[in-house]
């Protein structure tokens, strides 16, 4: 039982890194994206629904970070782990970092 909380406590704070680091990465490109789109003109050129389309599509990749950093926490506090398996299952589809924390969490989760 020891060695399940210890495996359990540092796949939370694995997570919790990767969540930062992922919403550190998304913010730099989205910053990047937004210059190199305000030099070339493109926001000017494009239509209001357009641009509102845009503007969601990169708020939906800010959404994965906050879903992985909350998996960390509720590893940490152990509750809620049908969410926790829910976006490990979904954290599987970002190779290759992603699918081996989610695949090594989820079959530590599923020991008795």
């Amino acid at each position: 039982m020891h060695n399940y909380n210890k495996l359990l406590k540092v796949s939370a704070i694995i997570h919790c890194v990767l969540g930062g680091l992922i919403t550190g990465f998304y913010l730099f490109a989205g910053f990047l994206l937004t210059l190199y789109g305000l030099g070339m003109g493109s926001f000017q050129q494009n239509t209001f629904a357009q641009n509102v389309g845009l503007m969601a599509v990169c708020s939906l990749f800010l959404v994965l970070p906050v879903l992985v950093l909350l998996t960390g926490v509720f590893l940490l506090t152990h509750k809620h782990y049908y969410f926790c398996f829910v976006i490990l299952a979904m954290e599987c589809l970002s190779f290759p970092l992603g699918t081996l924390l989610g695949v090594l969490t989820i079959v530590t989760l599923l020991k008795p």
